[in-house]
């Protein structure tokens, strides 16, 4: 689903569109406590309607801290996202959730241990605690629901998409309501069939959040390949020294096969062919350099059919003295380029000039000459792990 760029239009109608959904989760939430509630009261009695009442109190109390951290979470991934840092991005999301998962599991394991003296805090009356008992006995086992929704949609909601998190909890709240009437009505289980069916939707939404967030949304990176810890200023060091020289290795393969011995192990005389496949476009052309004396400034887009990221409208700029690019998404285009195309040309098998002639690609004569200024990478190694 389409991210809302809270950077762009109107700050008063991005801010609406993207705060109502917002507006009706907070809604839908307070629909769980709601449909058990009304169906408990209904048809089981005072005393188990007392004790939904009440644990909701307490697990408002106890999901609050995992939703406090979450939300606090959403705020550094905000800026992390803003700032185009998709390294510490990453980190960020791999440290908080480890944090806030361990957080959650000594909370579980607290209030298990310590469901006895928890009743006994509380004062619930003698003829309630049966039916509290039950009840926390299996809404307990939601925490870790609560944190893998709250988790994800915080997240997602940093990376300016606020809707995917309403559906999903739209949804889980309708499975709730009819989970209940199931268990309550058709099995009789009582007040733990109540807390079944509030733990059960809960893992819904929870889960198959967590399995949006990882499969479909393009603005998380948790896919990317992963490079070595600390070793990533030594990667590109490696590569800004191959560059200096003066031979150029073809991305498709060599033209000159090597002086292989004459022995019949030998006997293959080519080396195979290596294909590139550029996987984050932006993180790319940010590691790119120019000569000092010149200064680009050009805007072209890129076709990928399959990595859907790297389809933009690019802008490369730098000023002279600088040899790092800027790079930024734009609206104006001075040509078009498959991402086969642009890979041949950074990659120095073919120039500018050589893929002008290819239907997918449509160069303007200033494109052509700015794109001249690129320093490309070759010769490069690449073993099999690309």
């Amino acid at each position: 689903m389409k991210q809302r760029d809270l950077t762009k239009g109107s700050i008063t109608g991005n801010l609406m569109l993207f705060a109502l959904p917002l507006m009706a989760g907070n809604f839908l939430q307070q629909c769980y406590n709601i449909a058990d509630t009304l169906i408990v009261g209904r048809y089981l009695g005072a005393n188990a309607l007392a004790a939904v009442g009440s644990s909701y109190t307490l697990m408002t109390f106890l999901t609050s801290i995992l939703i406090g951290m979450c939300m606090g979470s959403g705020a550094v991934f905000s800026i992390r996202f803003g700032e185009q840092d998709h390294k510490k991005l990453k980190e960020g999301i791999l440290h908080s959730f480890g944090l806030i998962a361990a957080m959650t599991v000594v909370i579980n394991v607290l209030v298990y241990a310590g469901l006895p003296l928890i009743l006994k805090v509380l004062q619930v009356p003698a003829e309630v605690v049966p039916y509290m008992r039950t009840y926390l006995l299996v809404i307990f086992a939601g925490i870790s629901a609560t944190f893998l929704y709250n988790y994800f949609a915080n997240l997602l909601r940093a990376i300016g998409n606020s809707m995917v998190p309403l559906l999903f909890l739209a949804v889980s709240s309708v499975l709730n309501i009819i989970l209940d009437l199931l268990f309550v009505l058709k099995f009789h289980w009582g007040v733990g069939g109540a807390a079944g069916a509030t733990v059960f939707s809960q893992y819904v939404s929870g889960i198959g959040i967590c399995i949006y967030a990882y499969a479909k949304e393009e603005g998380l990176e948790i896919r990317e390949p992963l490079y070595l810890e600390g070793k990533e200023d030594l990667f590109w060091a490696s590569v800004d020294g191959l560059r200096e020289q003066e031979e150029k290795v073809s991305v498709y393969g060599l033209k000159e096969a090597p002086d292989w011995p004459d022995d019949e192990t030998f006997a293959y005389k080519e080396k195979p062919l290596i294909m590139i496949r550029i996987v984050h476009l932006q993180e790319l052309f940010s590691k790119m350099k120019i000569p000092s004396e010149c200064e680009i400034h050009c805007s072209f887009a890129v076709i990928d059919p399959i990595l859907h990221k790297n389809s933009r409208i690019w802008k490369l700029s730098s000023s002279k003295g600088e040899e790092s690019l800027s790079v930024s998404e734009t609206e104006d285009s001075q040509g078009v380029l498959s991402i086969a195309a642009l890979t041949e040309i950074l990659f120095g098998y073919k120039t500018p000039e050589e893929i002008r002639a290819e239907k997918s690609v449509i160069l303007t004569e200033e494109l052509e000459e700015e794109l001249r200024k690129l320093q490309n990478f070759c010769p490069i190694f690449l073993n099999e792990i690309v």
